[in-house]
């Protein structure tokens, strides 16, 4: 009887990541067919898009692939290629949890974190967007293992898909100096990476139009003052959301506080200069540390031993 109750256990995890991930699409197609759309592909498919976001040709290309393989509309691709990553977020997050809490804690953190998700794609969303949490996500996860060579895989993917994969390598710097054997040449190979990524990127579409930087702090302060409501429930939901996260704060384990350092506080800096008011989607990136961050540290006292990711 107990092998069978360990089997269904080991059966129900999967089922209910499948199951609370496709909950949470259904949430997000809702919204896009009720609050604000799914922007235009055609603009992607034909590589006419503007800069930047011509640049993020990973989640383009994985598109046109499903196209082509499984003879669907760019649309539909368009969502299949969503809906796996979000799926794969899942589990590039439960990777990740089982590095800083138990296993119990980190399938009910797995479980949650999707449905967390849901404010953040309220007001817009682009077809990189999950994505771009995927592949964050997996390659914070491996950093977290020390899976160095699978990382530097995932930051390759991470470059064509948006140009925020830069923050990994500030992490990278800030956090394994010192800790990791051949931590320079890793990090001049990340350097590498990225920068002919970009460069080939940033001159293959030169002549697109739009630009790199779009400014707008003048944004924020005008749909700020204009929308107390909504900036009253936005600034309260931030404040709540930084009280957990430094809550005992040294107590927390030190690669997530490291992140939040480099990862989190950059991207605020640049969502009030670069991103629009209440675009939320802009903080996918931090999102996976945050909330592990917002986790009591007596969650993570059964570990068996800390160690340098985590002292």
């Amino acid at each position: 009887m107990s092998t069978l109750r360990a089997k269904l256990e080991f059966l129900a995890f999967p089922f209910l990541v499948i199951a609370f991930t496709t909950l949470v699409f259904g949430f997000y197609i809702y919204t896009a067919l009720t609050v604000d759309h799914l922007e235009a592909l055609q603009p992607y498919m034909d590589w006419t898009a503007a800069r930047p976001f011509v640049y993020r040709v990973f989640t383009t290309v994985a598109i046109q692939i499903v196209t082509s393989v499984f003879f669907l509309s760019p649309e539909a691709s368009s969502l299949v290629v969503s809906f796996l990553s979000l799926l794969g977020f899942a589990w590039a997050f439960w990777y990740l949890a089982i590095r800083f809490v138990p296993e119990q804690r980190a399938q009910q953190l797995t479980l949650a974190a999707p449905l967390a998700l849901c404010p953040f794609f309220l007001v817009q969303r682009h077809i990189y967007d999950f994505p771009t949490l995927l592949l964050f996500t997996l390659a914070l996860a491996l950093l977290a293992h020390e899976k160095m060579g699978w990382y530097l895989v995932v930051l390759v993917l991470a470059s064509f898909c948006k140009e925020t994969s830069a923050l990994l390598i500030l992490f990278f710097a800030f956090h394994f100096r010192g800790r990791i054997k051949n931590y320079f040449r890793l990090l001049l190979a990340q350097i590498f990476i990225f920068g002919m990524i970009r460069v080939g990127l940033m001159w293959t579409f030169r002549n697109n139009v739009g630009q790199d930087l779009e400014f707008h702090l003048q944004d924020h302060i005008y749909f700020y003052s204009t929308n107390p409501e909504f900036s009253l429930l936005l600034f309260g939901f931030v404040f709540f959301l930084v009280g957990a996260v430094i809550y005992r704060w040294n107590a927390k384990p030190k690669f997530l506080r490291d992140a939040v350092i480099t990862i989190a506080l950059p991207l605020l800096v640049l969502f009030f200069f670069f991103g629009f008011p209440f675009e939320l989607r802009i903080f996918f990136e931090a999102f996976p540390m945050l909330v592990l961050l917002c986790v009591p540290p007596s969650w993570s006292a059964e570990q068996p031993k800390a160690n340098a990711l985590t002292a």
